[in-house]
């Protein structure tokens, strides 16, 4: 009897010990949240050559090779100096930060082709096409229409003919 006394002590003193002290956060940071940035994000390749690799390091075999600096990707996962990104084809891997810029990219992915317009207007004067496919940098977003530059033409599409860009996203 006196042994289950004590057990029975000694087992509330310590769920007592791991309580958490009053003002103390119990909240710990996510796993796969290493910056103060948003995620899921967009980004784009900085450099012309990103090894995609299967895990966050080196030590992970490389999945694929992206080739197109500018590619827009959405980053969705963190780990330390590493992200878990989704590229327009619906490939998933991991790419390190310093290969990645904050510099908006798009892809048009409208069918067929896109008339860049003067203003956010479904009715104002185009000014350029770009077809589907075509990479474009974006320049700003908001109330469903994005200000895109395609070569040297700049106009505004519906931002729903982005991949690139959340919809309703407003940026500038």
């Amino acid at each position: 009897m006196r042994f289950e006394f004590v057990f029975i002590s000694a087992l509330l003193m310590l769920c007592f010990l791991s309580l958490p002290v009053a003002g103390q956060s119990t909240k710990q940071p996510p796993a796969f949240h290493t910056s103060a940035l948003p995620l899921p994000r967009w980004a784009s390749l900085g450099a012309d050559e990103v090894f995609v690799r299967a895990g966050p390091g080196m030590r992970y075999p490389i999945l694929w090779t992206l080739r197109r600096q500018g590619l827009p990707v959405e980053i969705f996962l963190e780990f330390e100096g590493w992200r878990k990104i989704k590229d327009p084809d619906g490939q998933v891997g991991w790419v390190h930060q310093s290969l990645l810029s904050g510099q908006r990219m798009g892809i048009i992915k409208a069918e067929g082709s896109v008339h860049l317009r003067q203003r956010p207007d479904s009715q104002a004067a185009p000014v350029a096409v770009a077809e589907r496919g075509a990479q474009v940098k974006v320049e700003e977003c908001g109330a469903g229409w994005c200000e895109i530059q395609a070569a040297d033409q700049t106009g505004w599409v519906e931002s729903s003919a982005l991949w690139g860009v959340y919809a309703q996203e407003k940026f500038d």
